[in-house]
């Protein structure tokens, strides 16, 4: 019953709250979910203190089973994310459908500790992958941690070694379009990410343009309609060039990542423009993408 006074949208007001304190003043109890809504940190501590599994547990079918972790970023409840993740809740846990907690983020600040945890278990794989002398091992979401905390460089070296992270069954581009990061978004266009490729979300195969709409948010959708030159990212183009190095054409590897970066960043340039481009390799890039 405490639920239903606590966490649905519209809960978060005087009224509801006395009627919360109401039912406890009646013997009520509250569960995590309602403790998260009303911001009680001591309550949710105690709750985790008597039963660690509460912090696995799933609200119903009808909100998507989501974890308590994914109910305090749909809440935006700061100080419970932060509470949540020093309890032990898993950074990487996702929903029934199988999304993750980026997704629940209606900004990109939302969910920030959330992606800082995230940032620090790629970074501990990076360092084990150069000790193992090996190449490094990573998901979309481990990429995205990286685009949402503005780790440029760290996401280029990772996206070099594992190239189909922008694959459109990753989701990276989908989920920072809904999440309104802009950086991120023009990140990913300049790397080579389908502005037009299928997702699946909520039941349905979405665009990144779907998801932006849906979330209301004018200026992303403006980006993913403007012409591909507007869309370039300066700082994904710098990036390569700088992580690729002055020996990029006697090198694989380098030449493969920094090949996307070019011809994306030449999609909108004229044909001498394109000619001249591919001849100087990146010279032209910063222009373009600074527009």
């Amino acid at each position: 019953m405490i639920g239903w006074a606590t966490c649905w949208d519209g809960c978060d007001d005087a009224a509801h709250r006395a009627v919360a304190d109401f039912l406890v003043s009646r013997g009520a109890r509250h569960h995590i979910f309602s403790a998260i809504a009303m911001n009680f940190a001591e309550e949710v501590r105690r709750i985790v203190a008597v039963d660690p599994s509460a912090l696995n547990r799933r609200q119903s079918r009808n909100e998507n089973h989501r974890t308590p972790l994914h109910f305090a970023v749909l809440k935006n409840r700061q100080e419970m994310i932060a509470l949540l993740l020093e309890l032990g809740a898993d950074p990487l846990a996702v929903d029934g459908p199988g999304q993750p907690v980026a997704v629940y983020a209606s900004a990109p600040e939302t969910d920030r500790r959330v992606m800082e945890k995230i940032g620090a278990m790629v970074s501990a794989e990076l360092a084990s992958a150069v000790r193992g002398h090996r190449p490094s091992r990573g998901g979309p979401m481990d990429l995205m941690a990286l685009l949402a905390l503005g780790d440029w460089d760290t996401a280029t070296q990772l996206l070099r070694e594992n190239p189909g992270l922008i694959d459109s069954s990753g989701g990276a581009l989908h989920v920072m379009a809904q999440r309104n990061d802009i950086a991120a978004v023009k990140w990913l266009l300049t790397c080579g990410a389908n502005i037009n490729g299928r997702w699946s979300s909520g039941g349905a195969e979405v665009s990144p343009l779907h998801l932006a709409a849906s979330r209301g948010h004018a200026e992303m959708v403006r980006l993913l309609l403007a012409p591909a030159p507007i869309r370039l990212s300066a700082t994904a183009c710098t990036t390569a060039t700088r992580s690729a190095g002055p020996s990029i054409s006697n090198s694989p590897r380098s030449f493969r990542f920094s090949r996307i970066t070019r011809r994306t960043c030449d999609d909108g340039l004229s044909g001498r423009e394109q000619v001249r481009s591919r001849a100087r390799p990146f010279i032209s890039c910063s222009r373009v993408c600074s527009l």
